[in-house]
C-alpha cells in the first residue's frame, strides 16, 4: 500500500483480543462442511463470550447448492439466521421460451 501515493494512510486494528488461528479444514462432503459451519459458530461465540453473538458470523457460499446443507447445519445447531441470495456478477440467465 505505501508504493500507491493516493491512499490514504491508515493504521487497522481490531477491538477484540487475538483470536484463534485461520484453520484449513478438507471437507468429506457438502453436510459435512455446513456441520463444520455451525460447529465453529459455536465454539467461537463460547470462546469469545460477551464479545461477539450470532450477528457478528456470515456464512458466504459460492454455489447455491450449498445454501441447503448451511441452513439445515445452522437450524440443527440451533443457530438463528437469515439468508439473503445474490445473483452473481456473470451468471447467464437461462429463458423458457416455449
Amino acid at each position: 500500500m505505501k508504493q500507491d501515493s493516493s491512499r490514504i494512510n491508515k493504521t487497522l486494528s481490531s477491538r477484540l483480543p487475538r483470536g484463534p488461528p485461520v484453520v484449513l479444514h478438507h471437507a468429506l462432503d457438502e453436510q459435512e462442511e455446513a456441520e463444520f459451519f455451525a460447529r465453529t459458530i459455536i465454539s467461537l461465540r463460547g470462546r469469545l463470550e460477551g464479545l461477539v453473538d450470532y450477528k457478528d458470523f456470515a456464512v458466504l457460499v459460492s454455489q447455491n447448492w450449498m445454501l441447503g446443507p448451511v441452513k439445515n447445519a445452522l437450524t440443527a445447531a440451533g443457530i438463528p439466521f437469515s439468508s439473503e441470495v445474490e445473483v452473481r456478477l456473470f451468471q447467464p440467465l437461462l429463458y423458457d421460451v416455449s
